[in-house]
């Protein structure tokens, strides 16, 4: 086999076999809250009650899922209403998240051509605070983000309480919260805290802490992209197929050029 020809067949052997091989974006999503904590100022020394904070019935949800084509039904989906594990984790991207009984946390993992992949990882309790005192609640928040192009992924940790001022009224319920937002590729971590106080009577309500990361390719047609090496092979095989063509056009022109000479030569011998 002619050499050239031979380098054409292996140039083009070796692109079918990189092809496939596409370099991807991969983007993450973390979200953290641990450190969760709580304290008391009695607002009245003299009315002879004693400040006291008490949680009751907690309730746990730690889950992921990828949701395909945005449809808000989960595809694949791992949930736990206790501590412990959830993930999803397939060939287009991974959610995770944990609780521990310390710290709340979820990730994602997306590339090009991603649906959409969520975690979330959040404790909740009901609690009765004392008349005339005043409650902080605290934690330490970590976010952090991440971009290429339009596969993105981010996180989100929130803190709050909600609590009723008058049992007569349904509507009369605040709801106060500390969170951190990330998006676009960057990075929060800080203290976080709410505060809030009840006045003549105890007050009732929940509360509790929640950590949320999410991504995915919001491309309308994500496209793999192929290696430097790739786009090499393909041209080493294109260049070796048209020299072979080339020689092969030239090796036609000269044989008929030597069968007119030799014809030429046995009509003037005879």
């Amino acid at each position: 086999m002619n050499w050239k020809i031979f380098l054409c067949l292996a140039g083009f052997g070796t692109f079918a076999s990189v092809a496939p091989q596409a370099s991807y974006a991969e983007v993450t999503g973390m979200a953290t809250f641990t450190r969760f904590s709580f304290s008391l100022i009695d607002l009245d020394p003299n009315d002879g009650v004693s400040p006291s904070f008490t949680m009751t019935l907690p309730s746990y949800s730690v889950g992921a899922a990828n949701y395909l084509g945005n449809s808000g039904t989960p595809h694949l989906n791992d949930w736990l209403q206790g501590p412990g594990v959830a993930i999803i984790d397939d060939a287009s991207g991974k959610a995770q998240s944990s609780y521990d009984g310390i710290t709340a946390s979820s990730s994602v993992t997306v590339y090009d051509a991603s649906p959409m992949f969520r975690s979330d990882a959040s404790v909740q309790w009901k609690f009765t605070l004392s008349p005339h005192t005043s409650l902080t609640l605290s934690g330490y928040g970590t976010v952090d983000s991440s971009r290429m192009g339009k596969v993105e992924a981010g996180g989100y940790v929130q803190l709050y309480a909600a609590y009723y001022v008058s049992s007569s009224d349904p509507f009369s319920q605040p709801y106060i919260y500390d969170d951190l937002n990330t998006l676009y590729g960057d990075h929060q971590s800080r203290e976080m805290n709410i505060t809030f106080a009840s006045d003549d009577a105890q007050i009732n309500g929940y509360l509790g802490f929640s950590a949320t990361a999410s991504g995915q390719d919001w491309s309308p047609v994500a496209t793999p992209v192929p290696e430097p090496s790739t786009h090499a092979m393909l041209i080493c095989g294109l260049i070796s197929l048209a020299c072979a063509v080339r020689r092969k056009a030239q090796s036609v022109v000269v044989n008929k050029d030597v069968a007119s000479s030799h014809a030429t030569f046995l009509n003037s011998s005879y």
